[in-house]
C-alpha cells in the first residue's frame, strides 16, 4: 500500500513538472511571436506614415 502511494506521488509530481514545462515553452513562444508582431506593425506603420525611426529595427 505504501509503495503504491509513493509511486503515485512520484509519477504525479513528474507529470505536474512536465505540464509546467510545457506551459513555460508555450508562454515563451507566444512572447517571441508577440514581440515580432509588434516590431512588424511598427515597421509597417513607419513605412506608411513615412516617419523614420531613430534606431533601425530591420
Amino acid at each position: 500500500m505504501f509503495e503504491n502511494g509513493l509511486s503515485l506521488i512520484i509519477f504525479g509530481s513528474i507529470a505536474i513538472l512536465y505540464f509546467v514545462r510545457i506551459l513555460i515553452y508555450i508562454s515563451q513562444f507566444l512572447l517571441i511571436v508577440w514581440k515580432d508582431v509588434k516590431e512588424m506593425t511598427s515597421i509597417i506603420k513607419n513605412d506608411i506614415t513615412g516617419i523614420e525611426v531613430g534606431r533601425e529595427l530591420r
